[in-house]
């Protein structure tokens, strides 16, 4: 049996210096986006910063695509992360860990804007779309943190969904194949639609395309995920989160079933 030689030293410690150094390229290009967009990273600039001659960064990334790719992956997984921590603390009721993960996914976004716009408002000039390249990856197991949640509470609680058009229906198995999403195609459509709301709601506050003061868009976006939560067929009482609501957030009344209550007649 031929024996391979161990590894030297000196190549364990090139390995360690290459990682090093692509984890301080990552580091200054995060901080040129937070500081100037997506428009002010530049692989030159870059360089400067790490005293690094500018044809010499090539050996660490191939070039500013990729470099951006690599931002993404990785910040498809902190992104993940946070709406993972928020939903693995908070209640075992899946209308508590739902609303945490939302208000998870907007407080990284307000205070994240330009990463998520990276995210979220631009197209990644990496195109190349491998199914097991890192950022397509790690945007999966963030797409996942929702997508497991939805499925649960489906197994667990059917909620309303209305019949497809037969292009659509084909379309929404698709799309729950391509991602993995383990539920009829009219339930991926709810799932679809409330993202779509999700989403709005957030991009539309870190756009500043609403301009509300931070305690209101606050109360909007609570509004919103009532009216997900109801859409879905939840009660008042299933969306009355332990802690964070703002206390001045009502829910609508409703009756035993669930439904809204009709307001109350007015004298003539």
């Amino acid at each position: 049996m031929t024996e391979w030689p161990l590894t030297s030293d000196a190549s364990r410690q090139r390995i360690v210096e290459r990682s090093e150094t692509i984890t301080r390229v990552k580091q200054v290009a995060r901080r040129h986006l937070v500081e100037h967009g997506v428009p002010g990273v530049h692989l030159p600039a870059i360089a400067r910063e790490l005293a690094m001659p500018v044809h010499e960064i090539s050996r660490y990334v191939a070039s500013l695509d990729t470099l951006l790719a690599e931002l993404v992956a990785d910040l498809w997984g902190e992104l993940a992360d946070a709406i993972e921590a928020a939903t693995s603390v908070s209640s075992t009721l899946i209308w508590d860990r739902m609303v945490d993960g939302a208000r998870a996914l907007r407080r990284w976004a307000i205070t994240h804007p330009q990463e998520f716009r990276l995210l979220f408002g631009i197209s990644n000039p990496a195109a190349t779309v491998l199914p097991d390249a890192p950022y397509v990856m790690s945007g999966h197991r963030f797409g996942d943190a929702f997508g497991v949640l939805f499925v649960e509470l489906w197994d667990s609680r059917r909620f309303p969904t209305e019949p497809l058009e037969p292009e659509l229906e084909e379309a929404m198995r698709d799309y729950s194949e391509r991602v993995g999403l383990p539920l009829p195609p009219e339930a991926v459509a709810v799932f679809v639609g409330c993202w779509t709301r999700l989403y709005g709601a957030i991009t539309l506050d870190v756009l500043g395309h609403v301009e509300l003061s931070a305690h209101n868009a606050e109360r909007f976006f609570e509004r919103e995920l009532t009216s997900i939560g109801l859409a879905l067929g939840a009660t008042a009482e299933d969306l009355l989160s332990r802690t964070e609501r703002p206390h001045d957030v009502q829910l609508p009344a409703q009756d035993i079933d669930g439904a809204q209550a009709a307001p109350a007649s007015q004298p003539d």
